[in-house]
């Protein structure tokens, strides 16, 4: 590349590309170059999350940088124009979620022949797909209103009478 090329010109036109960082570069001076309040942002992505110690472990490979443009009477938003990327950043609560009991799994799954992994991924995944459209049906239908969410306390107080009448029964037989 020459000193005196133009850097924009060169990455767009001319290589067609480069490395993440360049393209929200290049972004924030393009918008400069219009009259666009833009700033350059760098930092560092969120990283793995360790469930053990409820820390991210952060690494010299997850930098990150990012256009922040200044919209009048709203202040400023980022943009990230990194191809390849996904536009909204995972959540970091989606990270958390079973994340203890799926490293447990996965270490488990390790000594366990494929054959028996895979029957037993089949039986997990059609219980829990079928407990999750329960719930889910069940939230739709006492959802609608005041009268439906009252309704709805009723029946789990009473089943989780029940449940504990026939716990208190059995505790009783043992005695």
């Amino acid at each position: 590349m020459d000193a005196k090329e133009d850097l924009v010109e060169a990455f767009l036109f001319k290589h067609q590309g480069g490395y993440p960082d360049h393209f929200p570069t290049v972004l924030t001076v393009m918008l400069g170059s219009i009259g666009i309040p833009a700033r350059l942002v760098a930092g560092f992505a969120p990283g793995e999350f360790n469930p053990f110690t409820g820390m991210y472990i952060v690494r010299n490979t997850d930098p990150y940088s990012m256009t922040e443009v200044y919209f009048p009477k709203y202040g400023w938003f980022a943009f990230a124009p990194i191809p390849g990327r996904p536009l909204i950043p995972a959540s970091i609560e989606e990270d958390r979620t079973f994340s203890v009991l799926r490293q447990f799994w996965n270490w488990v799954a390790g000594w366990l022949l494929s054959p028996v992994t895979g029957l037993l991924n089949g039986v997990f995944g059609t219980l829990f797909s079928w407990l999750f459209r329960a719930s889910a049906w069940f939230i739709a239908l006492f959802s609608q209103g005041w009268l439906s969410v009252l309704t709805a306390i009723i029946i789990v107080r009473k089943i989780t009478a029940f449940l504990g009448l026939l716990g208190w029964v059995e505790w009783r037989k043992c005695l």
